[in-house]
């Protein structure tokens, strides 16, 4: 029987350039840096338009309508996620991509994946027939188009 022998030293490496630029990953999502504007006719703000349908609001009789958990939550989404993790990581690794650039392919991919999700009605909710009349769609979270533009990604520090 053999010897296994690890050598995470590149991973250490990796970990400790990642130190240095401050960077804790990337966040996806309708984020309070660029959704404070009022949303027109709501009195809300879109950030506060995207949480009402992200975890639902009972007092208002509004059901959750997860867009952003139920994207990620998702096991095909997990899994091609996975892969491309993994590429961005060699690319880092093999010196070829700067880890914030590896960072941001992956913000922007997961925002691809929630927007994707709500414009092909992966999000299962039925609405009321006054919703439906109002905006003249059946497709949950599409009103103005407001909500799916302001879904965004930030390289974290």
């Amino acid at each position: 029987m053999s010897d296994v022998v690890i050598n995470d030293r590149v991973l250490r490496k990796l970990m400790r350039k990642l130190e240095r630029m401050g960077v804790d990953g990337v966040k996806v999502g309708v984020l309070a840096s660029n959704a404070t504007a009022p949303v027109e006719g709501a009195g809300i703000t879109m950030i506060e338009l995207a949480a009402i349908h992200e975890l639902g609001s009972p007092r208002a009789n509004i059901p959750a309508r997860s867009f952003i958990r139920s994207t990620f939550q998702d096991a095909t989404v997990k899994r091609d996620q996975a892969k491309l993790t993994s590429k961005l990581v060699g690319k880092i690794i093999k010196g070829t991509m700067a880890p914030h650039a590896a960072l941001d392919v992956l913000g922007s991919w997961g925002v691809s994946r929630v927007r994707w999700r709500i414009k092909t009605k992966q999000i299962k909710q039925q609405l009321e027939a006054s919703t439906i009349a109002r905006k003249g769609s059946e497709t949950a979270l599409i009103d103005t188009g407001g909500l799916l533009n302001s879904i965004t990604h930030v390289v974290a520090k």
